[in-house]
């Protein structure tokens, strides 16, 4: 029986190894978005140096991993000031990797009658096992009236319902204001 388990997981993982894809940014996709909306489970998306603008929507897909060719000093993904920068809205147990990027230029205007935060201005996680490494997450903006609030997330990231797992991250310059 042992046995038999064992090979099964071996031809599962052989499977989903084999089915898995890479997808290059700019080269083969205009932009971030772009990649992520076709990826599937066990994808990597390869981002080129350079400054990728926009609010990326994250696939609820898991095991998905966004990764720069070579790292945070040379790929950039920058918010516009528009909302965060990645937002991702798994499903419990959603694995999401985002690896060697700067994050910045997040902004979130955290406001509710009922005392619940929005937050996250650089990445904003719900229900997932977000995993953040060899990344700078800097200049990220939340603002609104705390007055309200029965807490305060991160203008970096917020994780609400995560699973958090940050390695060799350096985060900077990311504000709070509040209008109370």
């Amino acid at each position: 029986m042992k046995k038999n388990i064992v090979l099964i997981l071996i031809a599962s993982c052989l499977y989903f190894s084999a089915e898995a894809t890479s997808r290059l940014v700019p080269g083969n996709y205009s932009s971030v978005q772009d990649a992520l909306n076709v990826s599937k489970a066990g994808d990597t998306v390869l981002v080129d140096d350079g400054v990728f603008t926009g609010n990326i929507i994250w696939p609820n897909y898991n095991g998905i991993v966004l990764k720069s060719l070579h790292g945070k000093e040379a790929s950039f993904l920058d918010g516009n000031a528009a909302g965060s920068v990645i937002t991702i809205n798994g499903t419990p147990n959603t694995v999401a990797t985002i690896d060697g990027f700067t994050i910045q230029n997040g902004f979130v205007r955290a406001t509710s009658s009922n005392g619940y935060v929005a937050g996250g201005a650089a990445v904003n996680a719900v229900n997932t096992v977000l995993i953040v490494k060899n990344c700078n997450i800097t200049e990220n903006r939340l603002t609104g009236d705390i007055e309200h609030f029965s807490d305060c997330t991160g203008a970096g990231i917020n994780a609400d319902a995560s699973k958090l797992n940050i390695s060799n991250c350096n985060f900077s310059e990311n504000t709070f204001d509040s209008t109370y």
